[in-house]
């Protein structure tokens, strides 16, 4: 849990209002002091259901396809839901996408999410690279109604998005010299695809000519 800036010094000068108030009998500040002194607590007891809240979050993430060419766009869908009987004032979801998934918006997400209630958040992506891409994390951040408190929470929904590399029409001539019966034919080959004389694995950002 964490306490804002903001709200540890109203926690001080509550405190010292308090202080202040009773040391010197002055009714005005010792009412102020004890206001914001019962507003903190109520945001403290708040903030206590709403963390209680988020243990019940559960997140589920796909994407419209899983091979996508590279420089092409795909749609990305998040699922938020509430299985408890508590609700999220606040809750701050931010996706955290790898190095060559690029988002059209960002994926960020400020919203409030009541008791047994499903969240969906979509968005486009571009994929700038080849290979496979793992989409893992998704961070969500609750808080109180005022923003007094926070907590962080990091949710595992994985999805996979590949590109592969782009096909092109290869043609190629050679002459070989072979011996079928004493004649030296030529031959020729036309193919859709390389010749490929070692295969590895499509990495993101790899290039064509490194793997062929």
């Amino acid at each position: 849990m964490k306490l804002s800036l903001h709200e540890l010094v109203s926690l001080v000068l509550s405190l010292t209002a308090i202080l202040y108030g009773l040391a010197s009998e002055n009714i005005f500040l010792y009412s102020l002091g004890l206001a914001l002194l019962l507003l903190f607590l109520r945001e403290l007891k708040a903030f206590a259901r709403v963390r209680r809240a988020s243990e019940s979050l559960s997140i589920e993430r796909s994407a419209d396809r899983g091979v996508v060419r590279e420089l092409k766009d795909v749609e990305v869908s998040i699922t938020v839901v509430n299985k408890g009987s508590e609700p999220i004032l606040r809750a701050l979801i931010v996706d955290g996408l790898p190095r060559f998934i690029k988002p059209r918006a960002k994926p960020v997400a400020l919203t409030s999410i009541p008791p047994r209630t499903l969240l969906a958040i979509r968005y486009s992506a571009s994929v700038e690279a080849l290979g496979t891409h793992t989409l893992e994390g998704v961070r969500v951040a609750v808080t109180d109604f005022l923003g007094f408190f926070s907590d962080e929470l990091s949710l595992s929904a994985k999805a996979f998005v590949t590109a592969p590399p782009l096909v092109t029409r290869v043609g190629a001539e050679f002459r070989a010299m072979q011996r079928v019966i004493g004649i030296s034919v030529a031959g020729k080959a036309l193919g859709w695809l390389y010749d490929l004389v070692d295969i590895r694995e499509c990495q993101p950002g790899g290039s064509v000519k490194k793997i062929v």
